[in-house]
């Protein structure tokens, strides 16, 4: 991999504003692309693909409680690469008390959740538990 960018000749650095995966608002960052297929010019917005960080607004969401994140096995899209093994999120996320995991989830899957302030649910488990 090179450490360098490829400068697009009609638009240089071809820069971009990455949006958040979750929400879709701006990050408050800048990304240089360059010189993309067809040296086609970057869109104002875009989400970058693989970039599953949250924003600071759903970072502060996410940090009030459990995030349970809605995913499938495949991509939602062309190109979603996964945000780990064979999971694909959908965007779907909420966020619930440690009190509701308990309930919801045998002991040791609430304990696991619980340690890992998160879980990969797939959509028939997600549309159980949020009717």
């Amino acid at each position: 991999m090179s450490d360098s960018i490829t400068l697009s000749p009609k638009h240089g650095v071809n820069p971009t504003m990455p949006i958040c995966f979750f929400c879709g608002k701006e990050k408050g960052e800048i990304a240089l692309l360059g010189k993309l297929p067809g040296d086609a010019e970057a869109p104002r917005h875009m989400w970058i693909p693989g970039d599953y960080v949250p924003c600071d607004e759903c970072q502060k969401k996410f940090s009030t409680g459990i995030t349970l994140m809605e995913v499938d096995d495949a991509p939602m899209f062309d190109n979603q690469p996964p945000i780990t093994g064979k999971h694909y999120p959908t965007g779907r996320v909420v966020v619930i008390k440690e009190e509701a995991v308990r309930r919801i989830f045998t002991e040791d899957t609430a304990n696991d959740i619980i340690k890992h302030r998160k879980a990969f649910l797939d959509k028939e488990s997600m549309n159980m538990i949020f009717k």
